[in-house]
């Protein structure tokens, strides 16, 4: 085989223009030929990464056109004898500290670890019963402490406990409860 695809019929065959019988006829043809197959992925590629229209512009323009005419007509409604409110924004980028360890049955001694914090200056543990009634409370700056053995665990018992983390002044962000109880 010598005679290879022209650039027309692998133009065509992409952009799905050629008739029933000469597509049959070019897919023939790219089973047989490895270097007219080679061609047309390379084709290929270079349609896929050709940059389109911009077809944003006219729904971005629409939107914010409505934008403009929602925030009008809201402020010609509002009442201006209040002064605004100002209010520092939500951190809601800090993840909370995980409860690692204890979880479930544990033997003693009890060792609580979590996660760390990003930026936290210290976290602040603390002990429930099962009516919830704190049972210890202590700070550390580090991800694990013990609790002393004069906190009296009863066998088989639930006990929860949680972790909050201090981010900065006056702000916190606190674990979900963790369960666990002594064998």
């Amino acid at each position: 085989m010598t005679d290879h695809l022209s650039a027309e019929d692998l133009a065509s065959h992409l952009d799905g223009v050629l008739p029933p019988g000469e597509r049959t006829r070019v897919d023939q043809h790219l089973a047989e030929c490895h270097e007219c197959r080679a061609e047309l992925i390379a084709a290929s590629r270079v349609l896929r990464t050709k940059p389109g229209r911009r077809r944003w512009f006219i729904p971005t323009t629409i939107a914010a056109a409505a934008a403009a005419a929602v925030l009008v007509l809201w402020r010609s409604g509002t009442d201006d004898t209040f002064p605004p409110q100002y209010r520092e924004p939500a951190v809601s980028t800090t993840p909370a500290p995980i409860g690692l360890a204890p979880r479930g049955v544990t033997a003693a001694p009890v060792r609580l670890i979590w996660t760390r914090v990003p930026h936290a200056e210290r976290y602040r543990l603390t002990v429930f019963d099962s009516t919830g009634a704190v049972l210890w409370e202590s700070q550390t700056t580090d991800t694990s402490i013990a609790v002393p053995r004069s906190v009296q665990l009863r066998p088989r018992a639930p006990y929860f406990w949680q972790v909050e983390a201090q981010t900065s002044w006056n702000r916190s962000i606190k674990s979900d409860v963790v369960e666990f109880s002594r064998p």
